[in-house]
């Protein structure tokens, strides 16, 4: 129908009657989408380029996007609200939707593009939380990371200083301690 390649390589072999050789052919340029493709073999002949094979394809994604959890650190101290941040990709496709569960909770979008996605984890009580994360491609295809141990610590602290007598003024050095 005339339509224009998507993909083109060229390449000059000399082959003798009977002779067969291999080639490979690098794909990563084709869109990333499910779609049939045609791949044409032509040859250049003495009366012009002649197509001599024709072989149908079928792109597809079977590999999950991949992730991993910025932040908070695991284990690290934090307080409520705190912001949560990953890293998503997918090497073929694109992320569809990514998510995240608080102690095996509900699941809640993740918000981002271009392979970094965010939220904030609401109020939640000291100790520790387990946040669980996945992601899904244009292709369906699904990964979830293992549970990560969130410390949360809203408790401030407090500092007690003896030594001193609140209200009070001393005329030499003093050297309270803190505890």
């Amino acid at each position: 129908v005339g339509l224009p390649p998507i993909l083109a390589e060229q390449q000059v072999v000399d082959l003798g009657a009977g002779e067969a050789r291999s080639f490979a052919l690098d794909l990563v340029a084709l869109p990333q989408q499910p779609a049939s493709w045609l791949v044409t073999l032509e040859a250049e002949t003495a009366d012009g380029w002649r197509s001599q094979a024709h072989m149908g394809l079928q792109s597809i994604d079977s590999e999950a996007p991949l992730g991993d959890l910025l932040a908070p650190i695991e284990q690290v101290p934090v307080r409520t609200p705190s912001r949560i941040e990953t890293s998503i990709r997918d090497r073929h496709s694109s992320v569809a939707s990514a998510e995240f569960s608080v102690d095996g909770g509900a699941w809640r979008s993740l918000a981002g593009s271009g392979g970094v996605y965010t939220s904030v984890l609401s109020s939640l009580v000291d100790g520790e939380h387990q946040l669980s994360l996945r992601a899904q491609d244009t292709w369906g295809n699904l990964w979830q990371m293992a549970p990560r141990t969130v410390l949360v610590d809203n408790t401030a602290p407090t500092i007690s200083v003896q030594g001193v007598a609140e209200g009070q003024y001393y005329a030499a050095a003093v050297s309270p301690t803190f505890h």
